[in-house]
């Protein structure tokens, strides 16, 4: 009687940790799937930066008041509702710049200022290709793909 009340104990932590593990991959994905970067496209239309992050779930339009280059300890401090994992960290936070939406995948970006007074943190490998495109008016329209 002994030995089948350990396995039955022994099986339901095996399932129960199962169960957990399942969800906190699907949460993981959940995150990735909104808020990493896929491509960013900047618009210059009537002396105003738009700059547009796509991600696999959403398509984010963003005004630019202001931006400055920064590495990620500045900006984000405390997470509220995001996904820290390895060099992403996604989602909401806060920190000295109050709160933002981060769309990293990389320790250096740029802090984000929107017209409308929302702080955004775009962090990727080619981002200086988004900072050359914000400050050449010329160009209309640049799409960049983000290096995976």
């Amino acid at each position: 009687m002994r030995i089948m009340v350990d396995n039955s104990i022994l099986l339901s932590l095996f399932i129960t940790l199962g169960i957990v593990g399942l969800v906190l991959a699907l949460i993981k994905y959940g995150f990735f799937d909104a808020y990493v970067p896929h491509a960013v496209i900047i618009r210059h239309e009537n002396n105003q930066v738009i700059l547009v992050i796509k991600t696999k779930r959403r398509t984010v339009p963003i005004r630019v008041r202001d931006f400055q280059v920064k590495d990620y300890r500045d900006v984000l401090v405390w997470r509220l509702g995001g996904l820290e994992f390895g060099r992403y960290r996604i989602g909401k936070y806060k920190g000295k710049y109050g709160e933002v939406v981060s769309y990293a995948s990389s320790d250096s970006g740029l802090l984000i200022e929107a017209t409308d007074g929302k702080r955004y943190y775009l962090a990727f490998d080619n981002i200086h290709e988004v900072i050359d495109a914000i400050l050449d008016e010329s160009i209309k329209e640049k799409v960049i793909e983000v290096r995976k």
